[in-house]
């Protein structure tokens, strides 16, 4: 056998629903939440289409990269939706996205090449990857920075034998969209390294709320000749089984992938292209499916607050791009969730942001602080500070002094910066010693901790719902607990108290944490 091949591993979601069909068989309440398998029926202008072209008989071979008819639809469609400049010749419709994918990867990949993966990824990209001999190097980010792709992870996992890097958005697992502050990012990173392509599985990309659009990379100007978009109809047009997909790239790679595709596809069947071009011109049935789909994610949460049982879900950390209107109504409308968000601002500066590549101002932040506080009076609302940022000058670093009072953080996070190799920062001038930094620290985090125990001090004397989590064995306040906004209650009690939910009379406070006792 090949020894690549025993490198690659089985698709698990495949498997998952291999099994979970053979379970709806005999049962049709199972639900497989294994793949993105849209539950709606192809849309009837598309199968009659298809059926049409089938009874006239065209059943024979389809000589070409593509029927005519359907890559000007999708030429179209790039440049409305996506902002991609191509031309219908430099359009190959494939057997499906992956196929797109697996082809496009064995073009342009030798073996000991390598590739960043950032993860978490769609789960066949790897073994895609190995069985061009390449191998995957995986770029993990972070759920607290709500799996943000940065210019310095990237940098981070570099090295001169990379040359692509693989990008799926909006994202399968997470469903995170592409912004700008990323789109420039990636932008920057393949500006330094010429050598590096990017392929771009932008197969989501119907599936958007909220008025937000994922950015496609082949868009960017200064990138967009290294880029590979991959595309398909299975998500946005439910057209799962029909193995529709396509891709564009400049004319020598696309020439490249061409010739793998003439020697292993052959060709996509032709019925089934004439059925996807109408997916193209009923674009009221597809919208409709997209609100379909917005309005179950809404309904999720009215559906969380009719479950039973004493339970609390906490929204752990967003971006602030990511932080919308929408977000906080969804977490003041739904009874479970905790009023408590990680909000990073990093710097009350927008100078230094904009060095910091944070895609935001300190009015926007601001703004969005109120907002969410608008929804929730109670937020408890936590960030990440940097102090010594390269350049940053003393009246840079007071607005952030006087943004942390504007705010009051109730706990904060604070760093002296530290350069890393291989970054942008790391390559910045910075007149200021470690001592200087280490002054503006010590006032920084002096500040906080004046705030959080005035913030605490006024709960003394309130009676608070708490979920106990523990037993530290501290003197007379054995117990731990969290409210629901997630500040830390010692408190009296018997361990027995442990995993429940109790009210607790708040009798003392420091920088720290509450102090209480069961009522």
């Amino acid at each position: 056998m090949n020894c690549v091949i025993d490198k690659m591993t089985s698709p698990r979601s495949l498997l998952m629903i291999q099994r979970a069909k053979e379970l709806q068989k005999n049962d049709s309440s199972y639900i497989s939440l294994a793949g993105g398998e849209p539950d709606f029926d192809t849309p009837a202008a598309v199968t009659e289409a298809a059926i049409a072209s089938l009874r006239r008989g065209n059943t024979h071979y389809v000589v070409g990269p593509g029927i005519p008819e359907l890559r000007q639809e999708i030429q179209q469609k790039l440049l409305r939706e996506n902002g991609i400049q191509t031309e219908a010749d430099r359009i190959l419709v494939t057997p499906g996205g992956k196929m797109a994918i697996y082809l496009a990867v064995q073009a342009v990949l030798n073996h000991g090449d390598k590739v960043l993966l950032p993860e978490p990824a769609w789960v066949s990209y790897e073994s895609i990857v190995i069985s061009a001999g390449a191998e995957a190097v995986k770029v993990p980010l972070s759920p607290a920075d709500h799996y943000r792709l940065t210019e310095a992870l990237l940098e981070q996992h570099y090295t001169p034998e990379v040359r692509l890097i693989i990008i799926n958005y909006p994202n399968n697992p997470t469903g995170r969209i592409l912004h700008q502050d990323e789109a420039e990012a990636l932008s920057a990173f393949m500006q330094r390294h010429p050598d590096v392509l990017l392929l771009s599985d932008e197969v989501y990309d119907a599936i958007v709320y909220d008025g937000v659009r994922s950015i496609s990379m082949a868009s960017c100007p200064e990138v967009a000749d290294r880029v590979i978009t991959i595309n398909g109809f299975s998500k946005f047009a439910a057209m799962t089984g029909w193995r529709m997909g396509y891709l564009t790239a400049r004319r020598d790679i696309y020439a490249a992938i061409y010739k793998l595709y003439q020697q292993s596809v052959s060709c996509t069947s032709g019925f089934l292209q004439e059925g996807a071009v109408q997916a193209f011109r009923i674009p009221d049935e597809v919208e409709a499916m997209r609100q379909s789909y917005q309005r179950r994610r809404d309904a999720f949460v009215g559906r969380l607050n009719a479950i039973p049982g004493d339970f609390v879900i906490r929204f752990m950390s967003s971006h602030p791009k990511d932080a919308t209107e929408k977000l906080f109504r969804a977490m003041a409308e739904c009874e479970k969730c905790a009023h408590q968000m990680h909000l990073p601002v990093q710097s009350g500066n927008d100078r230094v942001l904009h060095a910091m590549n944070r895609g935001y101002t300190r009015e926007k932040y601001l703004a969005q602080v109120a907002l969410a506080r608008q929804y929730m009076p109670d937020l408890v609302l936590t960030t990440d500070i940097i102090v010594g940022f390269p350049g940053e000058t003393d009246a840079e670093f007071d607005d952030t002094l006087s943004l942390i009072e504007t705010v009051r953080y109730d706990a904060m996070f604070t760093f002296i910066y530290s350069p890393r190799v291989g970054t942008p920062a790391a390559k910045m001038p910075d007149p200021y010693t470690r001592a200087q930094k280490q002054v503006r620290f010590d006032a920084l985090v002096a500040a906080a901790n004046r705030i959080s125990e005035e913030k605490h001090r006024a709960y003394e004397g309130s009676v608070q719902r708490v979920l106990v989590d523990g037993a530290d064995g501290r003197g007379d306040h054995p117990l731990t607990a969290r409210t629901k906004g997630g500040r830390l209650v010692h408190m009296r009690g018997d361990a027995s108290l442990v995993g429940r939910f109790v009210d607790v009379k708040i009798t003392g406070s420091n920088t720290w944490a509450l102090y209480g006792e069961e009522v």
